[in-house]
């Protein structure tokens, strides 16, 4: 009798509130891959789409349509997830509160390293280019004579 109860304890499915979170955090994966490897398109086209509404609040499917107008395709349960956790009553949802919480744009604390630095007026520009260029061809070829 103890095997019995054993086998059913290792056999019993997991409960479904269990699998329903393994799922979502693999679709929740999944969205923020396909958006990483369409960044700027993705942010480009959110711009875009809020310029011209003026408005954040879109319909989900207004916005399933703008991501595959730029080749991110979303599949059902993708689309399903999108909609219960982002849209509000009305079905809508806010643009930069979804691309914010998938964490693939820049945090707004975020300082470009490479804007820290002015660049030099262009005659030193100039100067410094054919110093750069001087010195990767004249010195390296001598090393190797």
């Amino acid at each position: 009798m103890d095997d019995t109860k054993a086998s059913l304890i290792l056999t019993r499915q997991m409960p479904s509130a269990v699998v329903t979170e393994t799922t979502n955090s693999s679709i929740y994966s999944n969205i923020q891959a396909k958006f990483r490897t369409k960044l700027s398109t993705a942010k480009s086209m959110a711009e875009d789409l809020m310029n011209s509404h003026n408005t954040q609040y879109f319909e989900v499917k207004t916005i399933i349509k703008a991501l595959e107008d730029i080749n991110i395709y979303i599949n059902d349960a993708e689309k399903e997830y999108i909609h219960k956790r982002y849209s509000n009553h009305r079905g809508e949802l806010k643009l930069n509160d979804f691309l914010n919480s998938l964490n693939v744009l820049c945090p707004k604390d975020h300082i470009d390293p490479d804007q820290l630095f002015d660049p030099l007026p262009q005659p030193y520009r100039m100067i410094s280019n054919i110093i750069e260029v001087i010195n990767k061809h004249c010195f390296y070829s001598d090393l190797f004579i």
